[in-house]
């Protein structure tokens, strides 16, 4: 394998061999989110440094836990996004939040952890 080219190099079907595992994990503490728009932050990729000229990108799986349950996923340039930014948001809702790297257009698996949250209940207009 060619680390980070997003081939499977020896055809046997995995594209991780030979690399340690990239692991990012969600940074930002589970709880109640104060608004729709809170940032969820991860650390920084790990092992990816010593092939130089990586370009790194992060990923972020973002599963509804409530019903009806939903999977969406948030790509950005940085190691944060906003919740609202997923298009599963909804108010009054619980989610599970995992990141991952894509290293030259190779996402990585999920090894890092998962970070809980509920979101808050739709604002009331007054009469």
């Amino acid at each position: 394998e060619i680390n980070f080219n997003d081939i499977d190099d020896n055809c046997d079907g995995s594209k991780f061999e030979g690399h340690a595992p990239v692991v990012v994990d969600v940074t930002t503490a589970s709880g109640a989110l104060a608004t729709m728009t809170d940032t969820i932050t991860s650390s920084t990729a790990t092992n990816t440094t010593p092939y130089s000229g990586a370009s790194v990108t992060y990923k972020f799986k973002v599963s509804k836990t409530n019903a009806p349950t939903s999977v969406a996923y948030v790509s950005s340039n940085t190691t944060s996004f906003t919740f609202s930014s997923a298009s599963n948001a909804a108010h009054s809702s619980t989610y599970d939040v995992q990141a991952t790297a894509v290293v030259n257009g190779e996402e990585q698996p999920y090894n890092g952890n998962t970070q809980s949250y509920s979101t808050p209940a739709a604002p009331t207009l007054p009469n």
